[in-house]
């Protein structure tokens, strides 16, 4: 890839051994031509050989918006980012995020026993604390 790939990972991770641990990763800018599966001089061998695996999932038809917030609200929340208002992100200095009565997917994951990490781009909201990560279901 010639170009910088903004990235979030998700690890969400559980002691139990009847349930799977899940790896979610949402890539900003990730063209169809930038994954191994697509192309086979793709520098992606690490990725290609999770989503190839046999529990692995590779979810290659999809649309999204040029901005990063609504896939991540969507992907987070489960709910169409123009319901939440979040269609077209929204600024640095803007007092506003994810909806905090809006239960995310570490919060249901968490309920299920799973310990949840995430690093990388948030985006989803930062005008205070409660919109945090850590305060949004990720250990």
């Amino acid at each position: 890839m010639s170009h910088l790939t903004w990235c979030t990972i998700i690890l969400i991770i559980s002691e139990n051994i009847a349930k799977q641990n899940i790896i979610l990763i949402l890539a900003d800018d990730l063209g169809i031509n930038d994954v191994l599966w697509n192309n086979p001089s793709a520098p992606t061998p690490h990725i290609h050989s999770l989503a190839a695996s046999p529990s692995g999932i590779i979810l290659d038809n999809a649309y999204t918006l040029p901005v990063c917030t609504p896939s991540r609200a969507a992907l987070m929340s489960g709910t169409y980012p123009f319901k939440l208002g979040l269609q077209r992100g929204f600024g640095k200095h803007s007092p506003e995020g994810l909806p905090l009565n809006t239960t995310l997917l570490p919060e249901h994951l968490r309920q299920e026993g799973y310990s949840t990490h995430g690093f990388g781009k948030w985006h989803l909201g930062f005008c205070s604390e409660s919109y945090t990560p850590l305060r949004r279901g990720f250990d």
